[in-house]
């Protein structure tokens, strides 16, 4: 289950689905879908996975 409105949302931070499955599967709840951008809350949880994710996702996330 996910929010179907995430535009009223102001904490968020949206990947693709590539980046996405990776934060999924390292724990990191999935807080919306809109299109083909999958949204995730803006936590130190999620920046930790970031900062520790291997160099193809710290790379890819700056197009995003």
């Amino acid at each position: 289950m996910y929010i179907l409105n995430p535009n009223s949302i102001k904490n968020k931070i949206g990947f693709k689905k590539k980046i996405s499955n990776y934060l999924e599967t390292h724990g990191i709840p999935l807080l919306a879908i809109e299109g083909d951008i999958y949204y995730f809350a803006q936590t130190k949880i999620l920046n930790d996975v970031l900062q520790s994710s291997p160099l193809w996702i710290k790379w890819a996330k700056r197009f995003y």
